[in-house]
């Protein structure tokens, strides 16, 4: 490399043929201001290539830009997902934004009822959560959920969580859920039929649709209560009469040389659901702890009451009251103490049919442990323990499998069907130190009744066994299968008894 100085202007630059800069002059100052060049030849330099990191940095951007396209379709996607979980779950609601404490202690009343009205006007299907901790909230009076838009689903989630009653707690149903509840005009049922029967013929079935769901209820002897059950119209001919063709087959006989069948429509909703939750009562008043009404399909789980009497002894107390209900579920059901002085009862079921219940307990019910006026149901894992009437009591119960059956220390009998039982299949009775008889069966019209696999011991008064054998209070047709031989039994001559 040379250097030649030679004066000239301040800054000047050559290129090569390539077009790289090869030479560079500047200005250099001597010590008397003369200027001078320098010219540096830097010919035979390598150049810089710079063509690399343009390239690497071009792929950067174009990986950059996939990456936020990703993102942004990642983006789409969870507004798409949160979207849908809006749509399916709902708005979160809980008492506490309408002004709920959940101490316990303090009457949230007024807010619990704000939050049902709420939960009935959702415009989509919604799960509602009781409270944020364990909460438990203080009632002086009676809440209600009225029908619903769109299924509603109601849940405790945490251990605790429920309800108690504080104050003077006036006599009512404490929670009720009413689907509907209107009940449409009665007409009677004018030609006799045969359990199993499809079809029925009513004087006037001008207020009976298709799909409208109707409740039969059949009397006999001026009984207060006998044989029914609830199902839904599939088709219909005629007007006044009327063929109604049901979708649930007769779960009873009509004979109308003694009945009398009377037929309603009612209105009932869907989608309901009752989950981890306990209701408490305060022993003295309230009456009833839950009524669940006109609802198709719910299902109830894990609802634990208590304490649930009226404020007047005689009317007893129930913890756990259904009615005018078709299908769904009914699991993990605990009573403690409802009703009083042997009346009222743990649970209480009427126009209920082709329900599924599972493990349901009746513990130290003041009154009776269960009355079931059901049809169509499966009964599986049921108990009465230490109630202060009757362990259990099927009253007007037609066409039900009861399986896994255990009653005993009740201050009257231990399991009674009454008032028109006919074709259940009992299972896996165990029913013992019972202050009665620990099975009976005594009642107008039960017919052709099946006990399978019975443990009945120890009995107070009576027989262990005992199927009526004088009119009109009599069991014809009964088979029991599998009785005990410690059992002590009073049956009916043509009772049909297969040894285990």
């Amino acid at each position: 490399m040379t250097v030649v100085e030679r004066p000239l202007s301040p800054l000047h630059a050559f290129t090569g043929a390539d077009g790289r800069i090869d030479r560079v002059w500047h200005t250099w100052l001597d010590k008397q201001s003369a200027t001078l060049q320098r010219v540096v030849d830097v010919t035979g330099i390598p150049p810089v290539d710079f063509q690399p990191q343009i390239d690497a940095i071009t792929q950067d951007i174009v990986e950059l830009q996939a990456d936020i396209a990703d993102i942004n379709s990642s983006l789409s996607t969870l507004s798409t997902s949160v979207t849908k979980l809006q749509q399916q779950v709902g708005d979160i609601l809980t008492p506490e934004m309408f002004g709920a404490v959940g101490d316990g202690v303090t009457d949230d009343r007024t807010a619990v009822q704000n939050w049902l009205n709420a939960i009935s006007t959702r415009s989509t299907t919604a799960t509602f959560t009781i409270g944020v901790a364990n909460s438990r909230y203080g009632l002086s009076g009676n809440v209600a959920l009225n029908s619903w838009v769109n299924p509603v689903a109601i849940v405790g989630g945490r251990p605790g969580a429920g309800f108690v009653q504080r104050g003077g707690f006036p006599d009512g149903a404490w929670l009720a859920v009413f689907g509907s509840g209107a009940l449409g005009p009665f007409t009677t049922v004018t030609t006799s039929a045969a359990v199993g029967d499809s079809s029925i013929i009513v004087a006037d079935g001008t207020n009976i649709d298709v799909n409208d769901f109707i409740r039969l209820q059949a009397q006999r002897s001026g009984e207060l209560l006998n044989r029914q059950q609830t199902t839904r119209v599939i088709a219909k001919t005629g007007t006044a009469p009327a063929t109604l063709f049901i979708e649930t087959p007769l779960a009873f006989t009509i004979n109308l040389a003694l009945d009398i069948v009377e037929v309603a429509e009612f209105k009932a909703r869907e989608g309901f659901s009752l989950t981890d939750l306990s209701f408490v009562g305060n022993g003295t008043s309230g009456g009833l702890g839950v009524m669940i009404s006109f609802v198709i399909n719910p299902y109830v789980k894990n609802v634990r009451t208590s304490n649930f009497r009226y404020s007047v002894a005689a009317n007893g107390g129930i913890g756990l009251y259904s009615e005018h209900v078709y299908g769904g579920t009914y699991q993990d059901i605990y009573d403690k103490f409802s009703g009083v002085g042997g009346v009222g009862s743990s649970l209480s079921l009427n126009f209920f049919s082709n329900v599924n219940l599972d493990n349901i307990i009746a513990d130290s019910s003041g009154g009776y442990g269960a009355v079931v006026n059901i049809s169509n149901c499966n009964l599986s894992n049921i108990q009465g323990v230490v109630s202060q009437g009757r362990g259990w009591e099927l009253m007007g119960a037609c066409s039900n499998r009861l399986t896994n059956i255990a009653v005993h220390r009740a201050a009257a009998t231990g399991l009674s069907l009454v008032y028109g039982c006919s074709n259940n299949i009992l299972s896996n009775i165990i029913a013992v130190n019972n202050a009665h008889q620990n099975v009976w069966s005594n009642g107008v019209e039960n017919v052709n009744n099946t006990y399978v696999g019975v443990v009945a011991l120890h009995a107070g008064i009576g027989p262990d066994l005992l199927i009526a054998s004088t009119p009109p209070d009599d069991d014809t047709g009964a088979t029991v299968i599998g009785l005990d031989p410690r059992s002590t039994k009073s049956v009916r001559p043509d009772t049909v008894l297969i040894p285990p």
